[in-house]
């Protein structure tokens, strides 16, 4: 799909995971993201400019926040990269991963250094929202064990709050390859390369146990 395309044409067809991340990319969140940032102009750029599905380009944004192992379960579903045009200063970034069984998700973004750390769990609420409104993955989850996890990224502290439980039931039928099943919820913040960074992970427990989400948290660098 060419860029100047991206947001007048519908994204390629994927799973629900596909339309919350084209919901992402509407002006809600980045008007918010934006705001936090005190930009009050795009100047030159273009949605077209910021966005992409380029797995190349994904991969790019993702290493621009941080250097992380991505787990083979994931592959890169949608970049987004706002930055103060000419001297390339992030404001605002997200790289989104799919899992492979269309109910997982992985989300690495970063706001400018000005953020704090009510601006990102706001930006965490934001991601979890997008998730909720367009039924892209078990959110609202009933937790039935959290833990905490501390450590130094980047000589920075870094809190990662893993959570674990199985969807709510809210009056709404679950889906069938949902019901039932245990996920990890899993979000925290750190220090990007250019700013403060932000994790959010979704995963079926059954394919993800505790050590791998470890491992995930302690490869970023």
């Amino acid at each position: 799909m060419a860029t100047d395309q991206l947001f007048t044409a519908e994204p390629p067809q994927r799973s629900g995971c596909g339309r919350f991340l084209f919901f992402l990319s509407g002006c809600g969140c980045l008007v918010f993201c934006l705001l936090c940032c005190g930009v009050f102009s795009l100047g030159l750029y273009t949605f077209g400019q910021l966005a992409s599905f380029d797995p190349v380009r994904i991969v790019a944004v993702r290493q621009g926040i941080a250097d992380l192992d991505v787990p083979e379960e994931f592959t890169p579903h949608q970049s987004f990269d706002l930055k103060i045009p000419l001297i390339e200063q992030r404001l605002v970034s997200w790289a989104v991963y799919e899992g492979q069984d269309g109910e997982s998700v992985l989300v690495l973004a970063e706001l400018g250094t000005d953020a704090d750390e009510d601006d990102l769990e706001e930006l965490i609420e934001r991601l979890k929202q997008s998730l909720r409104e367009n039924d892209a993955a078990p959110v609202e989850i009933d937790i039935e064990q959290s833990e905490t996890h501390e450590l130094l990224i980047r000589d920075r502290p870094a809190r990662f709050t893993l959570a674990r439980g199985r969807p709510r039931d809210d009056g709404d039928p679950l889906e069938e390859n949902v019901a039932g099943r245990e996920y990890w919820l899993v979000t925290g913040t750190f220090a990007g390369h250019q700013g403060r960074g932000v994790l959010l992970l979704i995963a079926d427990a059954a394919k993800f146990d505790r050590q791998k989400i470890l491992d995930l948290i302690g490869s970023i660098k």
